[in-house]
């Protein structure tokens, strides 16, 4: 199909932004730094910008307006956090694609999307695409479970929908489903003893800990269900028994019922290893957010196909088997898609993104507009 775009982003641009981005240091919940940057950077583009401020130490998600009044109003929303270790990146471009030197993660997610959202609307400024009303969600805390959009009031948005850049696939992939998620949190209570005088005495709380993980099922449950344990901590000293220990993990499914057993069985060995053992444990279990799914004839899902369209790319809707801010705003009430940008490996140091897939998702951005715009 042809470009109706025609190639509307300055690649260039686009390139050393992101790479600008990702050399400031944003963690989960130190996005200040970041976050004032931007603010710069859309105020100069005469957007009017707020920052809400609702999160830790002033912490903030930006809302920024672009007027229109064609068509029907869009909000479109990446995240600013990024996961450890993501300080002190050094980012370079090898044979056309985007990576650290390989200590720290890249950052691509999500200030790949945060680049590409800017950049069009950069474009769309410059070359008087038709547009309408566009609100920018830039959230804070995302890799937290989504707690900027928890935060986030949306009873002064026009929008009718939220097109989130955050998906995992190259863009024009749509995702339509996404899992329910719980977080858990586990702490190990043992008895403290000298290692070498006396260590019959003592009761290993990692030890114990040890033991209900080998009891658990993780990984891949089955095609929509997964489970892990993602940090464990304890203990004060190698020659002390630690009388303490603590873990923290989580479990997904698209399916409720699923969700609930798994949970269950993650209980049942935590509370088991610690009574077989002679231990105790306090555990915790959080609801995050909410699994999802829109109908195939979804409006929104029609316009983000559209767009895909436009740009030639063929659209996939698919269900992620990861969360995003969509997650959260459609348990809100607010329809939600989330779309993938070409990210790679995300969460770990070999993270990427190709060059043409970063410049691609900033026409689609583009592509979202006009077609929102009517």
């Amino acid at each position: 199909m042809e470009d109706h775009n025609g190639g509307l982003v300055d690649r260039e641009r686009i390139v050393q932004y992101f790479l600008d981005l990702v050399r400031i240091d944003s963690p989960s919940f130190c996005e200040h730094e970041v976050a004032r940057r931007l603010e710069r950077d859309l105020a100069a583009l005469g957007l009017s910008v707020t920052n809400d401020h609702s999160g830790p130490d002033g912490t903030g998600n930006l809302v920024a307006v672009l007027p229109g009044a064609r068509g029907r109003p869009i909000a479109l929303c990446a995240h600013l956090d990024t996961v450890e270790p993501g300080r002190g990146i050094k980012p370079r471009i090898v044979d056309g694609v985007i990576q650290s030197d390989g200590t720290t993660i890249l950052g691509a997610d999500c200030k790949a999307g945060v680049a590409a959202i800017v950049e069009a609307v950069r474009a769309v400024l410059e070359r008087d695409v038709p547009h309408g009303h566009v609100e920018l969600l830039l959230t804070y805390g995302e890799e937290r479970a989504h707690v900027g959009a928890k935060n986030l009031d949306l009873t002064h948005l026009r929008a009718g929908a939220v097109f989130v850049i955050d998906g995992v696939g190259p863009p024009g992939t749509i995702i339509n489903a996404a899992p329910s998620y719980e977080s858990f949190r586990a702490a190990f209570h043992g008895r403290a003893a000298h290692a070498g005088l006396e260590p019959e005495n003592g009761l290993s709380a990692i030890a114990v800990a040890a033991e209900a993980i080998r009891r658990m099922r993780l990984g891949r449950i089955d095609r929509e269900t997964t489970a892990n344990v993602g940090r464990i901590w304890g203990g004060s000293a190698r020659n002390a028994v630690p009388d303490h220990a603590a873990l923290e993990g989580e479990a997904r499914s698209h399916d409720d019922a699923k969700l609930v057993r798994t949970v269950e069985a993650l209980r049942t060995a935590m509370e088991g290893a610690a009574k077989d053992l002679g231990a105790s444990v306090d555990l915790e279990f959080v609801r995050e957010y909410s699994a999802y799914r829109l109908p195939p004839d979804d409006a929104n899902i029609a316009l983000a196909v559209r767009a895909a369209e436009r740009l030639g790319l063929t659209p996939r809707v698919v269900a992620m088997d990861g969360g995003s801010d969509a997650s959260t705003f459609a348990e809100r009430g607010m329809p939600s898609v989330a779309l993938g940008f070409g990210l790679r490996l995300p969460h770990g140091v070999e993270e990427s993104i190709a060059v043409a897939d970063l410049e691609q998702t900033a026409e689609y951005v583009i592509g979202l507009i006009r077609e929102a715009a009517g």
